[in-house]
């Protein structure tokens, strides 16, 4: 049974579902999504969006304040203008341009944040690799282990910091698995 609903541009989303695919297209004031099994799709949220996802995975183009929580699935958010808050248990974790701040945990997963802008950055993985992408201009302060994996920043080390840039405080934990921080 496929249900389609046409809403204003604008519209809040509240959905819950025990089994069904969500896919919200066009931009919406906020989201709540609640579904124990499926994907969920959502282009932009002009606002907070919040996602409970028990299996499926998750897919946010944009929004501002972001909240994932996903016991299996992959979970991808494009842009976040606001802080972000992701836990799984297992599943890969993908973050493009963070402006604020991010906490991500997976039990077995890689994490990815590829544009950090400012706040803190607080990466934690059982089992996998974690890589942290920083803005240029940005002054960021490095706080990384790995028991069983290599550690590498390949940003830029200078006398003094940037003039004008944002302050970035990383802090990226992985058991068994690489830390890379890059420009």
């Amino acid at each position: 049974v496929d249900v389609t609903i046409t809403v204003p541009t604008g519209s809040s989303l509240s959905t819950r579902s025990a089994s069904a695919r969500v896919t919200a297209t066009g931009t919406f004031a906020t989201a709540t999504v609640h579904t124990a099994s499926g994907e969920v799709s959502l282009e932009k949220v002009e606002g907070d969006a919040d996602v409970h996802c028990a299996s499926g995975d998750v897919t946010i183009g944009s929004a501002r304040a972001t909240k994932v929580h996903s016991a299996s699935g992959q979970v991808r958010i494009d842009h976040a203008s606001g802080d972000v808050e992701v836990h799984a248990a297992s599943g890969r974790i993908r973050i493009g341009v963070a402006e604020a701040s991010v906490t991500a945990k997976t039990a077995s997963g890689d994490i990815t944040v590829e544009d950090a802008r400012s706040g803190v950055v607080s990466l934690n993985a059982a089992s996998g690799d974690l890589h942290i992408g920083v803005r240029a201009g940005v002054t960021a302060h490095l706080d990384v282990s790995s028991v069983s994996g290599r550690i590498r920043s390949d940003l830029p080390v200078g006398d003094a910091a940037p003039e004008g840039g944002s302050t970035l405080a990383v802090r990226a934990r992985t058991m068994s698995g690489n830390v890379v921080i890059a420009p």
